[in-house]
């Protein structure tokens, strides 16, 4: 027996969420729709208190610094990072 024929989603409980939250017509209208739900708009709906913006340009910054692209191929070759700056450098 699968997950729909036991009244299962595979949304990890956010079906549930939605429909606790918003009122229905708009809940269903996020999860009929299938496309993403963006932070802003999650944000509007008062789903969410703030959005960090800085936290992920910061993120995105280091992600594409050197010492972050040595970071994923240390990863990928499975060897520790040679990392170019000191570990206290910024």
């Amino acid at each position: 027996m699968n997950r729909l024929e036991r009244g299962l989603t595979g949304d990890g409980g956010a079906s549930h969420f939605l429909a606790t939250r918003l009122p229905y017509p708009l809940a269903y209208e996020l999860l009929a729709s299938g496309q993403p739900i963006g932070a802003p708009r999650l944000h509007a709906l008062g789903l969410v208190n703030a959005l960090a913006a800085h936290e992920r340009d910061n993120f995105v910054a280091a992600l594409f610094h050197d010492d972050g692209g040595e970071g994923i191929e240390a990863f990928l070759a499975r060897r520790p990072p040679r990392f170019e700056r000191d570990a206290g450098g910024r």
